[in-house]
């Protein structure tokens, strides 16, 4: 798993734009207006990604002197940290999420255009520079496909005020599923610290088998004891019936015809 699962002390994400007007760098003392314009609406659009439940929510920034930077009040959502961690180890920007890939590229084109533009985005931990001599591309190879998929593990956390969501381990690491907070309001049996079985609904990477935006559509019915004991009996029936079969032998056979 990537580094940035179950991350709870992780720092706020920041962009910068740095640039030079009249050879002098550009600062909050001195930014060209459309710059700080769409530097602005740029920032907003690579925070909230492509997540449509974050659309209601009010993203709080500090703007900060030095070269032009905005940093989150708040942590961002869980893909936007995973973004980083992806843009940081390859260029190919089809593997993160569609709306920030657009900013990356947009970035990159405007930074080959003008040589003294470059845009660097933090999580605290890694740094990744975006300039003219950078070259993030999208590839025909990585796609995400919608599907739905049954997920087995145990419930470590959900809930939540403003954006319920569950918090799953499983046997590859902590997935963090977003859910209606009404679904989980219904349920009726106690599931935290318990071995679930849930339905999502998520994106694939066709490339790599990774899942991104799940989504709960509901819990399934499971009971890991009594399926143990079916399987048990099975294996007891199965048993009686070979229990005169030499295996070697019926194997042979079928071969032959």
């Amino acid at each position: 798993m990537l580094r940035y699962d179950g991350v709870m002390d992780r720092k706020p994400l920041r962009l910068i734009v740095e640039d030079e007007i009249d050879g002098k760098p550009i600062s909050l003392d001195c930014v060209p207006l459309s710059l700080l314009r769409e530097f602005a609406k740029e920032a907003e659009q690579f925070l909230r990604g492509s997540e449509a439940e974050s659309a209601d929510d009010e993203i709080v920034v500090k703007v900060e002197t030095g070269s032009l930077a905005v940093e989150e009040i708040h942590p961002s959502q869980d893909s936007a940290y995973r973004d980083v961690v992806l843009l940081e180890a390859s260029n190919d920007v089809a593997n993160i999420d569609q709306v920030r890939a657009s900013i990356v590229l947009k970035w990159q084109r405007k930074a080959q255009a003008k040589s003294t533009r470059r845009y660097g985005i933090t999580d605290g931990v890694s740094v990744v520079w975006v300039n003219h001599n950078t070259s993030y591309f999208a590839s025909d190879h990585s796609m995400w496909l919608p599907v739905t998929r049954k997920i087995v593990g145990e419930i470590q956390d959900m809930g939540g005020a403003r954006k319920a969501n569950i918090h799953i381990a499983t046997r590859n690491g902590i997935l963090v599923v977003a859910a209606d907070q009404k679904i989980l309001a219904e349920e009726k049996d106690n599931r935290l610290y318990k071995k679930v079985l849930i339905s999502i609904a998520a994106e694939e990477n066709t490339a790599t088998g990774e899942l991104r935006h799940p989504r709960l559509i509901r819990f399934e019915s499971y009971a890991p004891s009594s399926q143990s004991e079916s399987m048990e009996r099975m294996k007891s029936v199965g048993s009686d019936v070979w229990k005169d079969v030499d295996a070697v032998d019926w194997v042979r056979r079928n071969r032959e015809g």
